[in-house]
């Protein structure tokens, strides 16, 4: 049976529309509360859809967008085993923006990884991307104004929108909209996904990378430490 909020079994759809959207981010990020605040449903986890299977999509409330829920990732490699199945979507459908959604945290160093999690796979579309922060209900004016700035002058995202559960819909819309029309379509979306894998097929290195990272972040833990002892 036909799902109507399935991209596999809507592409015809999906293709015929420039102004596709996709949310990526971590499990518990908050793509599924953007999505039904952007395009006014109430899709759950626990529905009859399976967020396991497939992408889920629906037309936005405003700005004519195609809003694309991909898969909750924990691990990039999870997310090299999901496109590895699944890249016949990114090579069938035109895509005009990329959103990262990222959880806030009072630790900005996460909020970073969380973000060179994702961009590692979609560096080469940087122009597309823009970055949603969420679950920002204890953020502050300062918050705000420092991770802005690692954005901007670090990471070189320019595109930043913050949310949290009492953010109006239309005004996210309002948002997407913008961005996208800031943009255009990636013009070679037909190699986009074997280009995204062929850049991460390979776990090992990716184990490799990770590890080094975590190693990293261990370290700068335990000298934090150290310095506050003293």
């Amino acid at each position: 049976m036909k799902n109507p909020n399935s991209v596999l079994d809507n592409l015809e759809i999906i293709k015929a529309s420039k102004r596709n959207v996709i949310l990526i981010g971590s499990v518990g990020s908050g793509r599924t509360t953007l999505l039904n605040k952007i395009c006014g449903k109430n899709f759950q986890k626990d529905s009859c859809f399976s967020f396991s299977r497939d992408a889920l999509f629906s037309r936005s409330l405003t700005g004519n967008n195609i809003i694309i829920h991909f898969h909750g990732l924990n691990t990039i490699v999870d997310f090299a085993k999901h496109l590895k199945e699944k890249k016949t979507i990114l090579c069938a459908i035109p895509v005009r923006l990329i959103c990262f959604v990222i959880k806030y945290c009072k630790r900005y160093d996460e909020i970073i990884r969380s973000f060179n999690q994702m961009f590692l796979i979609f560096r080469k579309y940087r122009k597309n991307i823009t970055v949603i922060i969420t679950n920002t209900e204890e953020m502050s004016i300062k918050n705000q104004s420092e991770i802005q700035l690692i954005f901007n002058k670090k990471l070189e995202i320019k595109n930043l929108i913050f949310t949290n559960i009492t953010t109006l819909p239309l005004y996210i819309n309002d948002k997407i909209t913008a961005e996208v029309e800031k943009t255009t379509n990636i013009e070679d979306s037909t190699n986009m996904a074997e280009e995204i894998y062929n850049q991460i097929k390979d776990n090992n290195i990716l184990d490799i990378k990770f590890n080094i990272i975590d190693k990293r972040d261990e370290y700068l833990e335990k000298f934090r430490k150290e310095q506050k002892s003293f």
